[in-house]
């Protein structure tokens, strides 16, 4: 049993473990602890004396040893398991198979968190935007007394939007790249010096920030639109 099994189930070296095999109840006791191993082996390992023949049973993830040539062994494999849909890799392209696919995995995981937190960022900024919108009606009104024509209070109105985004997404952006950075040190430090690549998934980035700017800016537009062009008699003058 895995070390990680063990200590959750409660079970110690030397106890029974009743498991099933081919629909029998087996009465197995745990004889050694195995360091946690993720897609390399199971939590439980038994002797393959107690298991069904390969024949009658699928056998998933097979590692074979070479006694021989590597090259020898592979072709004997193929000729054995011809016509089966097996598949035979190298070590280093089964490796490279696993991470792939746990870098899918851990992309799709950061999509779904980021999905609400981008969602989060972007009702921050708007809101940011219309209550700062609103702060600022007299000056605004001012301006446009001073002979400011619509276009330009517009503009103004959107580059300050645009400056409050891109101050929310770069105050986001270090924080992330920090917490990102404190992540990958813990990690590899458990890597006894392999090099971890690094995967940036910078589509959902790219997309939050491009959601929260049009946000953003649609946001100051439609407080600008919403408003009554201010009068002369309004002029506390």
């Amino acid at each position: 049993m895995t070390a990680t099994w063990l200590s959750d189930s409660g079970i110690g070296l030397g106890d029974m473990l009743p498991v099933w095999i081919d629909g029998k109840r087996v009465p197995l006791r745990v004889v050694a602890v195995l360091p946690d191993a993720p897609d390399l082996y199971a939590e439980r390992v038994i002797p393959a004396g107690l298991l069904p023949a390969a024949s009658d049973r699928a056998t998933g993830t097979v590692f074979v040893v070479p006694r021989a040539d590597a090259a020898t062994a592979r072709d004997s494999l193929q000729r054995t398991l011809a016509g089966t849909g097996s598949r035979i890799l190298d070590s280093d392209d089964w490796i490279d198979a696993i991470a792939a696919q746990t870098r899918r995995a851990n992309n799709l995981g950061l999509t779904v968190l980021l999905g609400p937190a981008g969602l989060y960022a972007a009702i921050a900024m708007v809101n940011a935007t219309l209550i700062g919108a609103s702060h600022r009606r007299r000056q605004r009104d001012l301006v446009q007394l001073l002979g400011a024509i619509p276009d330009q209070v517009r503009r103004t109105a959107i580059w300050q939007a645009v400056f409050v985004c891109g101050t929310g997404l770069l105050l986001g952006s270090a924080t992330t790249a920090l917490l990102g950075g404190l992540v990958r040190r813990a990690i590899t430090a458990d890597l006894a010096g392999f090099a971890a690549p690094i995967t940036i998934p910078w589509l959902p980035l790219l997309g939050i920030g491009l959601t929260c700017l049009l946000l953003t800016v649609a946001a100051a537009t439609a407080g600008i639109r919403t408003r009554k062009p201010p009068s002369h008699a309004d002029d506390p003058a």
